[in-house]
């Protein structure tokens, strides 16, 4: 996480670097939008019933990073571009390990995860701009592929390593669409800032892969496919080239 969170300062301070050097050239139809925020899951997805397997133990709370590019092909409207991120850490690994306690009949379990739930999303779609001088209103629908990655769940019954399983970190895809409205402010012809709002649906396929398991007691996935979806809030700069 301490690194993921370098990286994204670091590409603020080369964004805002580079604004300092188009910052007075006119106003091009080509914008790029540099964006990071807070996002939104539930329903199933966040769900830690142990018994219910479409349980994702996902948090309910995460954040996104997100480049949003469009060119405009008249005054209004544009085809936009997106490629982004969100991220939730895993919750409620207290239940599994109780359950897995039960199901196998041991002393012990200890449940470890490594990684966090990752969804890419590569969209493409219209936005409409409805200018107001220096702010300008976007709407937009997007829509192409969406992944998600699960993190790595290791199970240690009665601290025996014999007597331990992996769920590996699997990957998957689907359809998603996203839809928002965003505000943006320009400091100058090129420069500005953009306050936005998203809805995201997606349902990504994944097929689950599993190690050392030896029987289906207790909680076992061969795939998961619930909606992954939820609201997004991003702030950050925007650039008209």
């Amino acid at each position: 996480m301490k690194n993921r969170i370098q990286k994204i300062a670091l590409l603020l301070v080369f964004t805002v670097s580079f604004t300092s050097l188009i910052a007075q050239q006119e106003r091009g139809k080509l914008f790029i939008n540099v964006l990071g925020g807070y996002t939104t899951a539930g329903g199933n997805f966040t769900k830690t019933d142990y018994a219910d397997a479409n349980s994702g133990y996902a948090a309910s709370g995460g954040f996104n990073i997100q480049l949003h590019s469009g060119y405009y092909i008249t005054k209004n409207l544009a085809i936009g571009v997106v490629v982004g991120s969100r991220f939730f850490q895993s919750n409620g690994l207290q239940t599994l390990s109780d359950g897995y306690l039960d199901d196998f009949d041991v002393d012990s379990t200890t449940v470890t995860v490594s990684g966090d739930y990752i969804n890419m999303n590569y969209l493409v779609g219209p936005t409409y701009t409805f200018p107001f001088g220096k702010l300008s209103v976007d709407a937009h629908v997007l829509a192409g592929l969406s992944t998600l990655r699960t993190p790595e769940m290791r199970v240690d019954l009665e601290d025996n390593t014999a007597a331990t399983f992996y769920q590996r970190a699997s990957t998957g895809s689907g359809l998603g669409i996203q839809a928002g409205v965003g505000a943006r402010y320009f400091f100058s012809e090129k420069v500005g800032v953009e306050l936005r709002v998203d809805y995201l649906s997606a349902t990504p396929d994944v097929i689950i892969q599993n190690e050392n398991r030896t029987n289906a007691a207790g909680r076992f996935l061969n795939n998961y496919k619930q909606q992954i979806g939820g609201i997004g809030a991003s702030l950050g700069i925007s650039l008209a080239l």
